[in-house]
């Protein structure tokens, strides 16, 4: 597990990571601790040396240790942190990352205002707080907000342990914790699991049972009040009971109620105020809050702002209900969203937003288009002139419908057959999960990485090898080349005076060579230093320079390939379309299902037919060192 802190505190990548010189072009500094890799709105940084002083903060700005990042009113931005966790920014937000935290040498960061919500990825987290060790597992996601007693960090999936002088609290979803402002002290704040640890229920000879009327009710935590029809004051609620129908309940943060009535059932949750079983209404008119069902006996209908929702029999789903949007997760069945707009049906999988001023969206279902197929579980780059990229996903061995999950749920689509998801530019991983008849989506059937790369494919592709200088300084230097391995100078910077030195390179395999040079500086030519890590060392004038690691990578990123035919947008879809361009030696090619195989001048070119049911010509690209690369150019529709 990596260790990372989050106080909230992150451990930051080792010093020793890749830096750049001066006359480096190649090389690609790693210093940075999160990037933001979304933004809308008013996003601001400073720096150190700059606190206070907030500049604007562009989409892929690189922050470091000592800066902040606030967001403003209605403005919201998402950090990608080092270890590839996600790290969301509410409004009105400031974070900094901070040198020390008290009485401790790791790095951190401050939540100073506001809301975040952080979502684990990888191995999981090893967080350090005001008062110990938080450890939080693998796909975990927890909001934390800034309160006048501290910081709250609330579990909404997933599990974190919280360790304070040697005692550990866990948290699960549903629960959160407080950790107070200048204590080492941890409240726990009133969850359902934590009520129902505490004391084993005493035994009941039967389940309440409704009077006519009225509602069942069974209230987790102490924060629950209810509000009769026709009262105006609201009394304390606790435990199992009854109510009456079209009472108000008024449930704080932490405190859930179970409410049924003849087979209607919801499980409500805090904060918020909720109108049970009104006559002529719904059986829930929700103005904030939770409310869940599992497996619902009946048909079941909620009002939210903006119009309502219907949960049929069976379905298992959530809702969040806020003043500007309800949102809705189904994990099993289907519900309906009902708005002035018109009638949406989300499906298991599948994530619903309904506005309060009417409108509707559905996040959990891909686009109704491909650009072009491909085989689930194939990893990939696509070179598309205008991302996002419609990747539809062949999903045969899923005979009841698949979902595709795009890192980690922050997109997901459904589907029977090729599942047509909406990829954004950068690097991605993804999961094919098949559904049963249900819906319910099962272990993961498939699983790879797409990157997706904003190129035109008119790129030239380089014929000369690149140059890199590095001094023998101790650092760590990562050296990206393209289509041809880079010549590499070595230096020592500050040599002591003498006629004769040596260089000294260890290589990946083990093997070590010497070479004799007249001065302290040495050049590798192309080819000499092949792709892995190496380890330099000067000797000369009685002395040695300290050992540095060279690190040599291909860059996935680079041009495979230029394509000087067709046009972006200059063919109909199941059109005869000319594909031409050049590669280099190695890679094998075809469009349309046939090949297109290189000249001895490394040209292609070749006739075939654009695919009628999609809105792009893909051109494939394979090496079996290099991977597979699709070059699009979309038609003209």
């Amino acid at each position: 597990m990596r260790r990372i802190g989050l106080a909230i505190v992150l451990g930051l990548i080792a010093p020793a990571a890749t830096l750049p010189i001066e006359g480096c072009s190649s090389c690609r500094r790693s210093e940075a601790v999160a990037t933001i890799a979304e933004e809308n709105g008013t996003i601001e940084r400073d720096t150190k040396t700059t606190v206070g002083t907030w500049t604007p903060a562009a989409l892929r700005t690189e922050l470091f240790v000592g800066d902040g990042v606030r967001s403003g009113k209605a403005s919201k931005a998402v950090l990608s942190l080092a270890d590839t966790s996600r790290l969301d920014l509410a409004e009105s937000t400031i974070i900094r990352f901070r040198d020390h935290a008290p009485g401790s040498k790791k790095e951190r960061i401050d939540l100073e205002m506001g809301e975040a919500t952080l979502e684990v990825s990888g191995d999981g987290l090893a967080l350090e707080t005001d008062v110990g060790l938080a450890t939080i597992t693998p796909g975990s996601k927890i909001q934390l907000k800034k309160t006048d007693r501290g910081v709250r960090y609330e579990v909404s999936v997933g599990l974190a342990r919280f360790e304070n002088g040697g005692q550990v609290t866990e948290v699960s979803q549903g629960e959160g914790v407080t950790i107070g402002i200048g204590s080492a002290t941890i409240e726990r704040d009133p969850s359902p699991s934590a009520s129902a640890s505490a004391a084993p229920p005493a035994p009941a000879p039967e389940e309440p049972r409704a009077a006519s009327g009225s509602v069942t009710t069974h209230v987790v935590g102490g924060g629950a009040t209810v509000r009769a029809p026709g009262e105006t004051a609201f009394t304390k609620l606790a435990g199992d009971g009854t109510i009456a129908a079209g009472s108000t309940l008024r449930l704080a943060s932490g405190t859930t109620a179970e409410v049924d009535r003849g087979g209607e059932h919801a499980t409500l949750r805090g904060a918020g105020d909720f109108v049970v079983a009104e006559s002529g209404q719904s059986f829930i008119q929700a103005r904030g809050g939770g409310v869940s069902f599992a497996g619902a006996t009946r048909e079941t209908t909620v009002t939210v702002p903006g119009g309502s929702l219907v949960v049929k029999t069976g379905s298992t789903a959530d809702v969040r209900v806020k003043t500007d949007a309800t949102q809705v997760s189904v994990k099993a069945g289907s519900v309906e969203l009902h708005s002035e707009t018109g009638t949406e049906v989300l499906a298991a999988g599948e994530q619903g937003t309904l506005g309060a001023k009417g409108t509707t969206e559905v996040a959990g279902r891909g686009p109704g288009y491909v650009d072009f197929v491909t085989s689930a579980g194939a990893s990939f780059a696509v070179h598309d002139p205008a991302p996002p990229t419609a990747i539809g996903f062949s999903t045969p061995g899923c005979p009841e419908g698949a979902v595709v999950d795009l890192d980690r749920g922050r997109v997901k689509s459904r589907g029977t057959g090729t599942v047509s998801i909406l990829v954004p530019a950068g690097g991605h991983k993804y999961e094919v999960h098949c559904v049963d008849a249900s819906g319910v989506a099962s272990a993961v059937a498939a699983s790879g990485s797409v990157s997706v790369i904003h190129d035109a494919g008119t790129a030239r592709i380089p014929r000369t090898a690149p140059s890199t200088l590095v001094d023998t300084d101790g650092r760590n230097y990562t050296v990206l080349y393209q289509n041809i391995l880079p010549k590499i100078s070595v230096r020592w910077p500050n040599a002591p005076e003498g006629s004769a030195y040596t260089v000294t390179l260890a290589s990946p395999g083990g093997k070590t060579e010497s070479h004799g040079t007249s001065a302290p500086s040495y050049s590798f030519p192309s080819g000499a230093l092949r792709e892995g890590v190496y380890r330099v060392t000067f000797e000369g004038g009685g002395k040695s320079s300290r050992p540095t690691t060279v690190d040599i990578r291909f860059d996935n990123a680079a041009p495979t390939a230029t394509l000087t035919s067709p046009a972006n947008g200059g063919f109909a879809p199941g059109a005869s379309v000319t594909v031409s361009g050049l590669a280099l030696e190695g890679w094998k090619i075809s469009a349309g299902g046939q090949d297109l195989p290189l000249d001895g001048q490394l040209r292609f070119s070749g006739t075939v037919t654009a695919p009628a049911g999609q809105r792009a010509l893909a051109v494939l690209f394979e090496n079996p060192h290099r991977g597979v690369h699709y070059y699009l150019r979309r038609s003209g529709r």
